[in-house]
């Protein structure tokens, strides 16, 4: 084979006269002749300082995605930011004069970075929407029965993940209609899902309608049918106006406007005088506490609304699976909120919207971070709680109590979601509360009510 070579008209003394030498492009002009573009001397020496600040620039972004995938945050660890820079970097490296060789390296090495970012993604979105699905399943057990759910999962900008949230509230309580919030602070965007049975359709709720009564506060647009509806908008702040919107429009629409739990308050029995919750005894309304020893700390928030009540409630937790209310045999709620819900009554003030967005946080946000902080979890879990303790102690900052300057049935839920932090249930034993001065504040107001005290220390 015979190779030629062209060269334009360039004369050295010696090939030290060169210096540096950089081939910055190869490429087929004909049939078998190939054009090779180097560069020598300082133009040479500065495409090889640019290949080196490229470089340090691509490692820089690897560094930022290990960091991201180890549960980092922050504008610098924004996975959106960092696909951005994937971008805007590859282009730089496509149009800059450097080596050859190394620009393929660069390319090559975003392109990893980019399909190792999208398949961490993919995982993270997965494992989001099971998170998700668990959750719903535990709130549509904890109200089944319950006409309406409205609350807030974490779920991102995901709709299919809401979608399955919606799915297993179907599953566990067929007959209730559902509408989930979810807000992506990354995106900018707040999403809700809404499902609703055919048997509240008729009694006057429909999707479509209930999504509409929040579809101005985000912003946005929404449609769909009487029995499933969506929307979406960017006023990410809105959250708190829209479920408290959502809440009084489904009661407003629906024949039964109260949840199960609010109605059955009607059927309680009158109080054994001078007793709050008993054990071992017969008690005068008939209505035992069933829980099994696993969800001892579930079980304090009903028997503590219980106490703040009067009602006299036994207590079983010997051969049982779950968390039941049974009146005169039969069993008449099940879940701790909705339980709490039926035994506080009135004696915790009136049940409104806010209180009812308190008791959903514990339940969905609160319950599920302290659990992994618990359990160990120094990940995502544990920083996740100290964001809500971070927004706890802001709210308290301004009042006495999460509501008002009353103590209402949100304050205890959210307590009882607090109390495994601590060794003994008081403020100064748990060390996550730490640096959050007025949540210890309000903790200790809790803890030291007669009801609580009772139930914590046994007396």
């Amino acid at each position: 084979m015979n190779v030629y070579f062209s060269f334009n008209s360039s004369h050295v003394h010696r090939t030290g006269h060169i210096g540096d030498f950089a081939i910055i492009s190869e490429e087929a002009i004909a049939k078998g002749i190939r054009r090779i573009v180097a560069l020598t001397g300082p133009e040479a020496s500065k495409a090889l300082r640019k290949s080196h600040q490229l470089e340090v620039a691509v490692h820089e972004l690897e560094s930022r995605s290990d960091e991201f995938a180890q549960g980092g945050r922050g504008e610098a660890g924004n996975r959106g930011n960092i696909l951005r820079n994937i971008v805007e970097l590859n282009e730089d490296v496509s149009r800059a004069p450097i080596p050859y060789w190394n620009k393929h390296k660069l390319r090559t090495a975003l392109g990893d970075l980019k399909r190792k970012l999208d398949e961490q993604e993919r995982s993270a979105m997965t494992a989001m929407a099971s998170d998700v699905a668990t959750k719903a399943k535990e709130l549509a057990e904890a109200n089944k029965g319950a006409p309406f759910i409205v609350a807030e999962l974490p779920a991102k900008s995901s709709g299919k993940a809401l979608d399955g949230a919606l799915k297993q509230v179907k599953i566990v309580s067929p007959d209730t209609a559902a509408l989930f919030f979810s807000v992506d602070h990354e995106a900018g965007k707040i999403m809700c899902l809404s499902a609703v049975p055919k048997s509240a359709v008729k009694n006057g709720l429909k999707a479509t309608e209930w999504v509409g009564s929040v579809t101005q506060l985000l912003g946005g647009r929404g449609g769909g049918k009487p029995e499933s509806a969506q929307a979406s908008g960017p006023n990410v702040k809105c959250l708190a106006e829209a479920v408290q919107t959502a809440i009084s429009f489904a009661k407003s629409h629906l024949k039964a406007s109260q949840p199960a739990a609010e109605k059955a308050t009607s059927e309680k029995a009158e109080p054994a005088k001078g007793s709050t919750v008993s054990k071992g005894k017969k008690s005068a309304s008939s209505l035992i506490l069933h829980f099994p020893e696993g969800l001892k700390n579930a079980a304090l928030f009903p028997r503590m609304a219980a106490g703040f009540s009067g009602n006299s409630v036994d207590i079983n937790s010997k051969g049982v699976a779950e968390l039941v209310l049974e009146k005169d045999g039969s069993v008449l709620l099940k879940g701790s909120s909705a339980i709490a819900y039926h035994l506080a009554g009135n004696s915790l003030g009136p049940v409104d919207a806010e209180t009812l967005q308190w008791v959903f946080y514990a339940d969905n946000h609160l319950i599920p971070y302290v659990l992994s902080s618990t359990m160990g979890n120094k990940g995502c879990g544990k920083q996740a709680l100290h964001t809500s303790l971070k927004c706890l102690d802001s709210v308290l900052s301004e009042r006495n109590y999460l509501n008002s300057s009353k103590m209402s049935l949100g304050d205890l839920a959210v307590f009882c979601s607090l109390i495994p932090l601590s060794k003994d249930g008081t403020a100064q034993n748990a060390p996550e509360l730490g640096k959050y001065n007025n949540v210890k504040r309000w903790f200790t107001a809790i803890r030291s009510q007669k009801p609580v005290i009772e139930i914590l220390e046994g007396k």
